[in-house]
């Protein structure tokens, strides 16, 4: 079952407005208020809330107000369409949310009345969106994409280990078809780089049903044309897919892509679990050979990445020559200056 839950854009006042913009002509206030039946002051304002959450409204003297660019908001129907129609028989139902606190939460609190069901969810803007380590990732609305993926496996929790490297395979593997082919790397445990610039994140959360049984959800950020407004509020080195095909991204393509993506590689991680990927892994690890910094809450430690185990650790030969194998957890890799 596609559904679109939350607010309808063709009877929302706010989207209608959107809309009016999203063909990149300007238009005066009083050219608005007149379509919408209302005031210069109702116009004025509904434009700011849009602007709080992220969209790129630009006042112009004496013209009106204008978006430098379009944005391609999500549908269903163009989603589904780049599925493969043995992933599409699997997806027992994919949601568009217009705007939630985070998509991983939304499907964690459906673990328990869906039991056996994948479920997709999408949305255009998150409130509270977040990375590992509990850290704040930034979600503009209508620009990036913001996915997660609930999935029911049939083993012990103990057997997802090295998931979250699966996945950055599974975006990296999108990015190829999208035509991206070059410069893409991958950091332990779960970042998608390009040119050594973050481009998509992954969170993985688990809930253990039984010794045999876990739902996972698998959360993954894509930049795709941040905001300029917003780059300040990042502090670590990002890219998005528009600086670097220099064309506006095709964010139902990529969504659709992305799902697929991820669908087949949580069927081959099901079955052969970390095995189908290490290869990819391996061959783009972006740290693989060099200095790196590994933090945790209660250490840090300088050493050579010398590459991955087949249960996904990070092998570490640290600065004494000592050979240590890390799980993700709260672990923090960087490269030395």
């Amino acid at each position: 079952m596609m559904t679109s839950p939350l607010t309808t854009p063709s009877t929302s006042i706010a989207h209608r407005l959107l809309q009016l913009l999203n063909d990149g002509r300007c238009h005066s206030g009083e050219a608005l208020g007149r379509t919408l039946n209302m005031t210069r002051s109702a116009v004025w304002k509904i434009i700011q809330k849009w602007r709080a959450l992220g969209v790129d409204i630009q006042s112009l003297p004496h013209q009106g107000y204008q978006m430098p660019y379009p944005l391609e908001l999500l549908t269903l129907e163009r989603i589904t369409a780049a599925l493969d129609p043995p992933i599409r028989v699997l997806l027992d139902e994919c949601v568009i949310l217009d705007k939630i606190h985070s998509t991983n939460d939304y499907l964690l609190s459906r673990v328990a009345t869906h039991p056996t069901q994948t479920i997709a969810a999408f949305a255009e803007y998150q409130t509270q969106a977040r990375g590992r380590c509990g850290r704040p990732w930034i979600a503009p609305f209508g620009t990036n994409l913001y996915f997660s993926l609930l999935w029911h496996f049939s083993k012990d929790p103990v057997e997802m280990m090295g998931l979250s490297l699966a996945m950055a395979v599974a975006v990296f593997r999108m990015l190829q078809h999208y035509g991206i082919t070059q410069d893409i790397t991958l950091k332990w445990p779960n970042d998608v780089l390009w040119k050594g610039r973050k481009l998509a994140g992954i969170l993985i959360e688990m809930i253990a049903e039984s010794h045999t049984r876990c739902a996972v959800v698998v959360g993954i950020g894509l930049n795709t044309r941040m905001p300029a407004t917003y780059a300040d509020q990042i502090h670590t080195p990002w890219t998005d897919i528009y600086q670097i095909t220099h064309t506006p991204p095709q964010r139902n393509q990529l969504a659709g892509l992305l799902l697929n993506e991820v669908i087949q590689a949580l069927q081959s991680f099901d079955q052969h679990r970390l095995h189908p990927f290490l290869a990819e892994w391996r061959a783009n690890d972006e740290t693989q050979g060099k200095k790196v910094i590994l933090r945790s809450t209660q250490e840090t430690i300088t050493g050579i990445m010398k590459t991955i185990s087949d249960e996904g650790e990070l092998i570490l030969v640290d600065d004494s020559g000592v050979e240590t194998h890390f799980l993700s957890g709260e672990l923090s890799l960087r490269l030395t200056e």
